[in-house]
């Protein structure tokens, strides 16, 4: 399974962390992501083929980690997982500007 870490921006220049994990052909092997302890490839290689995309939004006071065993077994069943945290996520965030985060993206 490959697991990649990338940071974007909304469309106020806020950044985005974002978690990826998903199908990949590369070998794995145990490394500490944050503090949790995975069996990733890092910047692993895609498995070929298509791969559904489910994307998970914690809770307020979560990280894009909280569900990382959910992702595991996702792309482990061959789909694309990709989760994001929000870099002021500590802050109070009000529901609107959460679905902001998640439409279009």
């Amino acid at each position: 399974m490959g697991f990649q870490e990338q940071t974007t921006q909304d469309e106020r220049g806020q950044p985005i962390r974002l978690a990826i994990w998903y199908p990949s052909s590369s070998p794995a092997h145990i490394v500490n992501v944050g503090w949790t302890t995975q069996e990733v490839a890092m910047d692993g290689a895609l498995s070929a083929g298509l791969h559904p995309l489910i994307v998970i939004s914690h809770g307020t006071g979560g990280t894009y980690l909280s569900h990382y065993d959910t992702a595991t077994a996702l792309a482990q069943a061959g789909f694309d997982r990709a989760a994001f945290h929000r870099l002021f996520n500590e802050e109070i965030v009000a529901f609107f500007q959460r679905t902001l985060d998640v439409k279009g993206r």
